[in-house]
């Protein structure tokens, strides 16, 4: 490192003007990736601790890598006779974070090799072999080589990322696939490495966690369809049109987009990184006019209807290149009724919208996780809450609430039963209300339950056997299944249902059962903005539901209030009561509190519920509670 720059009390600056690409701050504007410098510091053979900003140094042996070197703060408050070394972070994978989440990163430094060995040879069940590689280029251009057995592909810079994908000979023995990038090269920063191909690859590496899944968006899926029960919402663009005053054969002229510039193809891709999309269109009296995502060059020299859509306007011609501002017609922007974009799909507000799968193919695995992600433009999420409604052969494996903020980056909903090798058909419809933002669905896919999560649900008594494609097929008569997901759990974390016998007309006390076994205590974090709903359950008429909670931690001193409420559904799905800031039920609740108790919630549901679901939160701040039993007397039914 070069020599040290004393900066206020015991911090040191080291100008690394060649490091800046690997800086905190950098990762973080380019990639949305925080403390994700690989950079570490020795002071001798002490390793100092990364990432503790500057302000929170305080001579403890900690460093940050900031866009303008590397500051640390040693312990003692000086560097004299200490003798400085920089190096790269060896723990493979090492840590970051992204969208606030703690995440793996798996670096391939310059000069360096990464290698995945695999003892099994290939399974021609699992379909055509291949693999596909892909990451974040970071200090310069590769080149980056990808070498499985004998065979070798390097990766090429698409959209700005390092990808690349090859179809192999399948191997017949132990494999291996090294990923190396060369010395004074940029590094590699892996996302996803997977092998099989397409729609039924595997990821191995990344992002996918290691599970076999199926990717139906945001993959390139072989037979999917994408279908709206509904017209898409009209568009208030303001419609005045302004000339064009630049010189060419043909007159021009421009519409701004208003606060729908960010569905233009620059915002949506800044937002997602899914390049060419935009839901917007032109229409000359009622006619679309051009593809809206043509060159700007195609508007200006040939015309005839040419639409370009800029940052935050439509650039546009009239379709016999007149004046668009003095030809007396009418432009209107609309929304495109297909829906599709890319490998992505767009959801408006107060949409239903389907995608559908005729055919699923081989499964790679028993497939036991819904996973969706989706990035939302124009305005935020809010509390704004979706459905989301998946089957299977016609059987329903998931239905239930989604709050619309948790698609970003990524929500996982455990299947009802899994979906095991012959299944057909998969369909899966998310309903949104009007005050939802614009979606654009990135993600849509079937994972492999981990190991753990799989283990619980081979334990729960009658669950074997029932998996969706399997020739049994169909649930147990006599069985409710009460949804332990909530909304802000951590997806690592994940609960599946709970399945019990009961009859009609009895109550029944569940305990909450996941990866841990019989008894586990459902930990969540509960915001006044964030209703915790651990379930759904039948009910025909006056019926009780309480929950045994105590909160484990509680923001500040005062005492605080736990509010329960409960949302009864119509056979179809619908609302037909939200919580209205009205709780059944106000627990008071002490920020040292540790007794159990039970809180309960009357349930009386008007004639046309089908289905209640009870909710909980905090009214005025944010804290942690424990919930380990759950019982509902009265009139329900299996």
């Amino acid at each position: 490192p070069p020599a040290p720059r004393p900066q206020r009390d015991c911090q040191f600056l080291l100008p690394m003007p060649a490091l800046e690409a690997y800086a905190n701050k950098t990762l973080y504007d380019r990639f949305g990736l925080a403390d994700a410098s690989p950079l570490r510091v020795w002071a001798g053979n002490e390793a100092l601790t990364p990432h503790v900003k500057g302000e929170a140094q305080a001579c403890d042996g900690s460093f940050v890598h900031g866009n303008t070197g590397v500051l640390i703060s040693p312990k003692g408050g000086t560097l004299d006779g200490v003798d400085l070394r920089l190096g790269w972070d060896t723990a493979f994978p090492s840590t970051m974070k992204e969208r606030n989440q703690p995440a793996a990163a798996y670096w391939v430094y310059p000069g360096t090799v990464v290698t995945l060995a695999f003892d099994e040879p290939w399974d021609p069940a699992r379909g055509a072999f291949g693999v596909s590689v892909d990451g974040l280029a970071v200090g310069g251009p590769g080149p980056w080589t990808v070498e499985v057995g004998a065979e070798r592909f390097e990766l090429e810079m698409v959209g700005g990322k390092p990808k690349g994908s090859a179809a192999l000979a399948a191997p017949t023995g132990p494999w291996t696939i090294r990923i190396s990038a060369a010395p004074g090269g940029g590094a590699l920063l892996l996302r996803n490495v997977a092998v099989g191909e397409g729609a039924f690859a595997t990821p191995v590496l990344g992002r996918g966690g290691g599970r076999a899944s199926l990717r139906i968006l945001g993959g390139p899926f072989p037979d999917r369809t994408i279908v709206a029960s509904n017209a898409p919402p009209t568009l208030s663009v303001p419609p005045e049109i302004k000339p064009d005053k630049e010189a060419t054969p043909h007159p021009k002229a421009r519409i701004k987009l208003g606060a729908f510039a960010a569905l233009a193809p620059k915002s949506v891709r800044e937002a997602s990184q899914i390049g060419g999309c935009s839901p917007l269109w032109l229409a000359e009296n009622g006619i679309p006019l051009g593809n809206p995502l043509q060159p700007v060059e195609l508007v200006k020299s040939v015309g005839k209807g040419a639409v370009a859509l800029q940052a935050d306007a439509f650039f546009f011609t009239a379709s016999d290149n007149t004046d668009p501002s003095t030809n007396g017609r009418a432009y209107t922007a609309y929304l495109d009724p297909w829906r599709s974009c890319a490998q992505a799909a767009w959801v408006y507000p107060g949409d239903a919208v389907t995608v559908a799968v005729p055919k699923l193919g081989s499964l790679p695995a028993d497939l036991g996780v819904l996973e969706l992600a989706a990035t939302s433009l124009v305005s935020e999420p809010g509390d704004a809450v979706g459905r989301v409604h998946a089957e299977v052969d016609g059987v329903v494996v998931y239905d239930g609430e989604v709050a619309l903020r948790d698609l970003s980056p990524l929500v996982q909903l455990p299947l009802a039963q899994p979906i095991r090798a012959g299944a057909q058909s998969f369909s899966l419809t998310l309903t949104t209300p009007s005050s939802a933002p614009y979606l654009l669905v990135t993600g849509l896919g079937l994972t492999e339950a981990d190991e753990a999560l799989a283990k619980a649900q081979a334990s729960l008594p009658g669950v074997g056997g029932q998996a969706i494609g399997d020739a049994a097929g169909g649930g147990q008569a006599g069985k409710m299944v009460f949804d332990v997901t909530t909304l802000r759990i951590d997806p690592k974390n994940l609960l599946q249902p709970v399945y019990f016998e009961t009859n009609p007309g009895d109550g029944a006390v569940v305990p909450f059962q996941g990866p841990s076994g019989p008894g586990l205590r459902l930990t969540s974090t509960v915001a006044a903005a964030t209703r915790i709903c651990p379930g759904r359950f039948h009910v025909d008429g006056a019926a009780t539901a309480r929950l045994h909670v105590r909160p484990v931690r509680v923001q500040g001193n005062k005492q605080q209030t736990l509010r329960v409420d409960a949302t009864y559904f119509t056979a179809d799905g619908p609302p037909l009561k939200r919580d209205d800031g009205k709780p059944f039920q106000d627990v008071a609740l002490l920020p040292s509190a540790a007794d159990w108790q039970w809180v309960e919630v009357p349930l009386a549901p008007p004639s046309a519920a089908a289905t209640a679901q009870m909710c909980l939160r905090f009214a005025a701040s944010t804290g942690e509670v424990e919930i380990d039993g759950w019982e509902v007397v009265g009139a329900v039914r299996k």
